[in-house]
């Protein structure tokens, strides 16, 4: 009995330590934070400390600072603006400059059917719908940049028509993996892993184009809106590339050199079918490796593309040289 007496005070004694803190309302027991406990109240942006701990946050007139990374606020579904606030304001949720031309940023756990773009945007900032719920998007005709990481890892995101956006940054929409409809209207430029993980299958380029590292994983067939003659493939790493489409087989070329003497040299030549380097083949240029003399060592590899045409091979131009650098024992 004294035993569950004693129990049943330290329970009572818990419960008259749970108290409310000053700044933003963390939650303490016994002393000690309580960090999985969110915050429900809306709190000034001001007072913020642990921003993934908030599930609402508010910019008072005054506040004319940074704008918050959506990355550090995982929990948040809502954002309010003061309506005297002279930098910034929302509509239907989502936190744009005054004038409206940039979306800074969206809760990423706000529930969103669809978000329509205002007319006024032209850019999207680095993080702003990151990791959303977002499930459809309407961009407007105006809108011409894609931050980074904009839209990394909205596994809601159906489909996307970039209509007249001309740089997609870093990242924008890695990670999308239910992104099956892509239109890229008329965009020039493609960040690194910009559409890296996403659930589309084949892709159109436009003619004129710049393609960062990884742009596109090696399961999208690329579609280069040229003639086969006039393509330059896209080579995503030194030992895989994205198939071209209409190709037959791809012809290699791999010079391996020592970076101490690039005098010390060999050229290795092959023709595959699918769009990588054979493991035989792999085994062979590290072969080649352990007869450099030096340290360090390098790989430079090119390919282009084949089809037949009248039983004639015809070659699209050759890929940009990808490099690898190897240290040798």
């Amino acid at each position: 009995m004294r035993k569950l007496l004693r129990n049943m005070c330290t329970m009572l004694m818990a419960s008259v330590l749970l108290v409310t803190g000053s700044c933003g309302g963390t939650t303490w027991v016994s002393g000690v934070e309580n960090t999985n406990t969110l915050i429900e109240k809306l709190t000034n942006m001001e007072e913020i400390k642990d921003p993934e701990k908030y599930t609402q946050i508010y910019l008072d007139e005054n506040y004319l600072g940074p704008v918050p990374d959506m990355w550090e606020f995982e929990n948040l579904n809502n954002i309010e603006v003061s309506e005297k606030n002279t930098k910034y304001k929302i509509v239907d949720g989502a936190l744009l400059s005054k004038d409206g031309s940039k979306v800074y940023a969206f809760p990423p756990q706000k529930e969103c059917e669809e978000y329509i773009f205002p007319k006024t945007v032209k850019i999207i900032c680095n993080n702003a719908f990151y990791k959303s719920k977002v499930k459809k998007i309407s961009f407007n005709e105006k809108l011409r940049k894609i931050g980074v990481s904009a839209f990394y890892y909205c596994k809601n995101l159906i489909g996307v028509d970039l209509k007249n956006v001309k740089t997609v940054d870093i990242l924008a929409f890695s990670s999308c993996s239910n992104l099956t409809q892509l239109n890229l209207g008329k965009v020039k430029n493609i960040g690194e892993e910009a559409f890296w993980g996403i659930g589309v299958k084949n892709i159109t380029l436009n003619k004129k184009y710049n393609l960062g590292v990884a742009a596109f994983d090696t399961k999208i067939k690329i579609n280069y809106g040229k003639k086969f003659k006039d393509i330059k493939p896209y080579l995503l790493s030194y030992k895989r590339w994205n198939e071209v489409k209409g190709a037959k087989g791809y012809e290699v070329v791999v010079r391996v050199y020592n970076l101490d003497n690039v005098k010390d040299k060999v050229y290795l030549k092959t023709t595959v079918k699918k769009p990588k380097l054979s493991k035989k083949f792999r085994k062979k240029i590290a072969r080649m490796n352990e007869k450099l003399n030096g340290e360090m060592s390098s790989l430079g590899v090119k390919i282009r593309a084949y089809r037949y045409k009248n039983k004639k091979k015809v070659y699209t131009k050759w890929s940009d040289v990808r490099k690898r650098t190897i240290y040798l024992d």
